[in-house]
């Protein structure tokens, strides 16, 4: 049926392309498959850091109970008895954590959770000092170092000569030993805090590219002029071949270079190209119609190879190889190409840096006309000089025959970009399931981690330093360990993802990792150690004296 109603109009004005509804719209949801997908990739590296982190929070707590293990293994329960016992409680976590978090996303797409009270235990990996202070040891450090007050009594010497002043912080070298203290547990939460800082740098990488190319493609000086209702899309635009010598006419003040006006006829036309002089596959493209005009309006294209096209040839952007999913050699200059029934030339590659035209093809005007056989043209692109957008304007409005419409270049790329904003916002909110997973599974590590150390943070008191001091040496270790996860993710970034292209429908566009981009990754590190790490640090610290130094 579609091949019957296609031959019947070929020899219209405006011939057909018939397809079945739903291969129009798998073809138009084919243009964001690429980005779905790294979307889709952002999210399982959500779920695996988290995973990850949860992973090693267990592993932490289950190691914290080995002497608990070893006395039931006495009172005759079987290592088999005692593994099943521990995943159950896994699993059980799990299912609870899973409809607590279906219950909260029902209503409002957004929960709560709190952190597990980890029960302080004593770490085979921690390193305590013995004390033998009584039961009744006040809770305060200067309680340490008695002094006698009796009249006519000297003061009695303190029981720790060496303690140090109330004020004093510790060292920055007793942080970094601590963390690296445990080599295995520094690995775990640098890959799994450089994985979480890595996909955050990528989504603000995915949004930046998507959202720069448009504003970028469009200029403040260039006006297109096009068919009415068509503000939108140029593809769709349809107007009298002869406005754009009607404009020059009609409108002064446009830039001239080298007593030629800056004003480009052009077709936006959305076709098949087939690769291999016509024996390959066909892919769909975005065609542009010009002539040597449109360097004028459009000065950030470059030629960087060949010529510009003549009749019977086409010129392809640097990045249209990545946007049809072929190498670069299949576009290299001379190659034949096929466009319907007409066969072209490659006679050059040329760039525009930071805009959807990188991802296009031009051939010259009157060949793409016949190709679309049609005599009209899609839009007229002229640069202003001394003249403003109201001029333009006016022509348009007093020229009712034709039909026209002026708008920015500017606006009409901005408002592509605002139809890719909820795109855009997809991907920073599963960032922020990804940062908020991190918040959540970081502090049930430190949890885990912090709870083994109560005894060693109360001799620590005890010696003299305040709570504040050990706070902020354990803010140190956390902080350094995020320093080295986000080295380890802008390495990797830088690397791996730096000049990554995207197609989309309208173009192609590049991940640049940018020095603002590093700084967020930073910035997010920064305040993933500072949040996750005062909660167990209270805890840690919390506990009194005495009942601290009496921990297991």
């Amino acid at each position: 049926m579609a091949k019957e109603i296609d031959e019947y109009f070929r020899s219209e004005q405006a011939p057909t392309r018939t397809r079945p509804e739903k291969a129009f719209f798998a073809d138009t949801a084919q243009e964001l498959v690429e980005l779905v997908g790294f979307t889709r990739w952002l999210g399982l590296g959500a779920v695996a850091a988290v995973l990850g982190l949860v992973a090693n929070a267990v592993l932490l707590v289950v190691r914290a109970r080995v002497k608990e293990n070893a006395v039931l293994q006495t009172l005759g329960f079987g290592q088999r008895a005692i593994a099943l016992l521990v995943a159950v409680e896994g699993v059980l976590l799990g299912l609870a954590g899973g409809v607590l978090g279906v219950l909260s996303a029902w209503p409002s797409c957004a929960g709560r959770a709190s952190p597990l009270a980890m029960k302080a235990s004593r770490s085979p990996s921690c390193r305590t000092l013995r004390l033998s202070c009584a039961d009744s040891l006040p809770p305060s450090p200067s309680a340490c170092w008695p002094v006698s007050t009796r009249p006519g009594r000297q003061p009695a010497a303190p029981l720790f000569p060496h303690s140090a002043p109330p004020d004093l912080m510790l060292p920055l070298s007793y942080a970094v030993r601590n963390l690296f203290r445990v080599p295995a547990r520094l690995l775990q939460i640098v890959l799994g805090g450089g994985l979480v800082i890595l996909l955050l740098m990528l989504a603000a990488a995915l949004s930046e590219g998507m959202d720069g190319v448009l504003r970028s493609s469009g200029s403040e000086k260039n006006i297109i002029v096009l068919g009415t209702g068509s503000e939108e899309s140029v593809e769709r635009s349809e107007i009298n071949a002869s406005v754009p010598s009607e404009l020059e006419a009609a409108v002064s003040g446009l830039e001239e270079v080298l007593g030629r006006a800056a004003v480009s006829p052009e077709i936006h036309y959305n076709g098949l190209l087939t690769l291999g002089g016509g024996a390959g596959d066909s892919r769909q493209a975005l065609f542009r119609g010009v002539t040597p005009a449109a360097l004028l309006v459009h000065p950030e294209v470059r030629l960087v190879e060949g010529t510009f096209p003549r009749a019977g040839e086409v010129m392809v952007g640097q990045l249209a190889a990545h946007r049809l999913g072929v190498g670069e050699a299949a576009l290299k200059p001379g190659t034949l190409v096929k466009v319907g029934s007409t066969s072209l030339r490659i006679s050059g590659i040329f760039q525009a840096p930071g805009t959807v035209m990188e991802a296009e093809l031009w051939a010259d005007l009157n060949d793409l006309r016949a190709i679309g056989q049609r005599d009209t043209i899609s839009c007229v692109v002229v640069r202003l000089d001394s003249a403003t957008f109201d001029d333009v304007e006016v022509f348009t409005l007093q020229r009712l025959d034709l039909e026209l419409a002026a708008i920015r270049e500017s606006d009409y790329y901005a408002k592509l970009a605002a139809f890719y904003t909820p795109l855009r916002i997809m991907t920073w909110v599963t960032a922020g399931l990804v940062v908020a997973g991190a918040v959540f599974g970081g502090m049930n590590t430190l949890y885990a981690a912090f709870a083994s150390r109560v005894r060693e943070m109360a001799t620590l008191q005890a010696v003299g330093y305040s709570r504040k001091a050990l706070a902020v040496s354990l803010l140190q270790e956390s902080l350094l360990a995020s320093l080295l996860g986000s080295l380890f993710a802008a390495v990797i970034a830088l690397a791996f993802a730096d000049g990554l292209s995207f197609p989309f429908s309208i173009g192609t566009f590049l991940l640049r990792i940018t020095p603002g981009i590093l700084g967020l990754g930073v910035l997010g590190g920064l305040a993933l150690a500072i949040i996750g790490t005062l909660p167990p640090a209270w805890t840690c610290l919390r506990p009194e004296l005495p009942a601290a130094l009496r921990s297991a």
